[in-house]
C-alpha cells in the first residue's frame, strides 16, 4: 500500500502550497476527548521522513466523531521532490481509513505507554509509511 502517485500541473502545485499544513490542525480532539497529537509520514520515492509542516491538506469532511482529509506530502530532499496525494478518515474509535489504488483500508491504532504524558499514545506503522500519534479516551 502505498499513496497514490502520478503527474500533476503547476496549478495543482500552487493549490497544493496554498492549502494549510496539517500541523495547522493538530493536535485535533474529537468530543469524545480522542486526540490525534501527531501525523507523520515518509517519502514514497527516497523514503525521507516528510515534516508536518510539508503535508499540506483539505478537510473533506468533519463531525463530532469523524474527520477526513485529502493530504499532499511533499519531499523536499535533493533529487526527488514528489509529492504524494492520499485520503484519510479518522474517527473517534481510534481506528482509520487509508484510500489506496485498490480502495479504502482499516487500520486500527496500536497502545503504547507514553512515558508520563498522563495517558496512552496509539499509533500505526507499517507499509504506508504513515505514523499517527494520539490519545484515546
Amino acid at each position: 500500500m502505498s499513496a497514490e502517485t502520478h503527474s500533476i500541473s503547476q496549478d495543482e502545485v500552487a493549490a497544493i502550497f496554498h492549502s494549510p499544513s496539517i500541523d495547522s490542525i493538530l493536535p485535533y480532539q474529537f468530543r469524545n476527548g480522542t486526540t490525534v497529537n501527531e501525523f507523520r509520514t515518509s517519502c514514497d520515492s527516497c523514503g525521507g521522513e516528510i515534516s508536518e509542516e510539508n503535508i499540506h491538506i483539505t478537510i473533506t469532511y468533519e463531525t463530532a466523531s469523524c474527520l477526513a482529509f485529502r493530504g499532499s506530502a511533499v519531499c523536499h530532499r535533493e533529487g526527488c521532490h514528489l509529492i504524494g496525494l492520499y485520503e484519510v478518515r479518522f474517527s473517534d474509535d481510534g481506528t482509520f481509513l487509508v484510500k489506496t489504488r485498490t480502495g479504502w483500508t482499516e487500520h486500527r491504532l496500536q497502545t503504547k505507554d507514553c512515558g508520563g504524558c498522563g495517558g496512552k499514545l496509539k499509533g500505526f506503522l507499517g507499509s504506508l509509511k504513515r505514523i499517527v500519534f494520539g490519545e484515546i479516551q
